[in-house]
């Protein structure tokens, strides 16, 4: 049985319906990256704001404790 130009772009076609391991691999080291660079974006924020309201918590806390000592 003789195999023409057309059995053979057919069974081509059909074995690379799937994606490669590279692929898969790449794809998924996009999305960590992606995920690891907002997380941390979020966490500095978030640290940001808080070393603000404690800065802030520990102004009123000196201010108070100079006026008793007064």
């Amino acid at each position: 049985m003789a195999r023409t130009a057309h059995s053979f772009s057919t069974a081509a076609a059909s074995s690379s319906g799937g994606s490669t391991l590279f692929q898969r691999l790449n794809s998924f080291m996009v999305g960590a990256g992606i995920g690891f660079g907002s997380c941390f974006y979020y966490v500095h924020e978030e640290l940001r704001e808080s070393n603000a309201k404690f800065e802030g918590y520990l102004d009123k806390l000196e201010g108070r404790i100079k006026a008793l000592e007064k």
